[in-house]
């Protein structure tokens, strides 16, 4: 509560407390009241004892008492990357400073901010935390340990090839990639989304004849997406047309009439059309 100067021959001290009225005593020159509530005010007087008489009350004073010591703070939320973990906290009572503690390490870092990061860890790796709350009064104790375990690295990229490329039609495959969920393939500017590591090829259909089509690809998982990858680039071949087609057969043989073009064609005996041969019907 406070402390007051020595008076001659005084036997005792008289400390009254106004809003209760209770009366403590004491020989010494200060005097604790316990049991009070925190960041709250007090009026007390104070009379001087003496053999047979007592002084009379001193002018009442206040006294306020600080703020408690703080409760154990709880984290709430994580979040994580495969190099990082952040972690959040509720906000504290009185509380001045928070600190964490990395237990794998026995690194302990102090912050006034109820949320916190550590960047440049290990991927796939299980990190453990607890947190405390400290103020002028005191340190609370430390929380329960909290687990959380960093992600895996993401995937690296592949190189593009060209299985088919027809008139209105590609095919392009690529070798699969450790850690991928799924893939991104560009073609000119328009995105697909392929999901599933282990699907490897990419069938863009209803093309134009005689275009240029440029495709590249990444890889990509929870923890982010590979570079993209050099661009292939394919031209549709133009297409082909084909004339009016005549079919006559003749004592085993075959003539097929396109355009200006006679193939002519025999069958074994098993069937089995021989190669052909081809004339020009001018």
């Amino acid at each position: 509560m406070g402390s007051w100067a020595e008076e001659i021959n005084a036997i005792g001290y008289d400390i009254e407390r106004l809003d209760t009225g209770v009366i403590y005593s004491t020989t010494n020159l200060s005097y604790s009241v316990e049991n009070l509530e925190p960041k709250s005010t007090y009026q007390f007087r104070i009379r001087t004892k003496y053999n047979g008489f007592n002084s009379p009350w001193s002018n009442s004073f206040n006294a306020t008492t600080s703020v408690s010591k703080p409760i154990v703070p709880t984290i709430e939320n994580s979040t994580f990357t495969h190099t990082s973990i952040s972690l959040t906290w509720d906000c504290v009572e009185d509380a001045e400073t928070y600190e964490v503690q990395v237990v794998n390490t026995g690194e302990i870092v102090s912050t006034t901010n109820t949320n916190i990061t550590f960047n440049e860890l290990l991927s796939s790796t299980e990190y453990n935390y607890k947190i405390r709350a400290k103020n002028v009064v005191g340190t609370s104790i430390w929380s329960n340990n909290y687990s959380v375990t960093t992600g895996i690295e993401p995937p690296e990229s592949t190189i593009l090839l060209a299985e088919s490329n027809e008139s209105n039609m590609q095919n392009i495959k690529w070798d699969s990639v450790a850690r991928a969920e799924g893939y991104e393939i560009d073609c000119n500017g328009i995105v697909t989304i392929i999901n599933g590591g282990n699907n490897t090829n990419y069938l863009n259909e209803n093309l134009v004849p005689n275009i240029t089509y440029n495709y590249k690809i990444r890889a990509f998982n929870l923890s982010g997406k590979s570079p993209w990858s050099d661009v292939l680039s394919l031209t549709t071949p133009d297409a082909i047309v084909i004339d009016k087609v005549e079919y006559i057969f003749t004592n085993g043989k075959i003539e097929i009439k396109s355009g200006e073009e006679i193939h002519t064609g025999e069958f074994d005996d098993n069937g089995n059309l021989t190669e052909t041969t081809i004339t020009n019907s001018n």
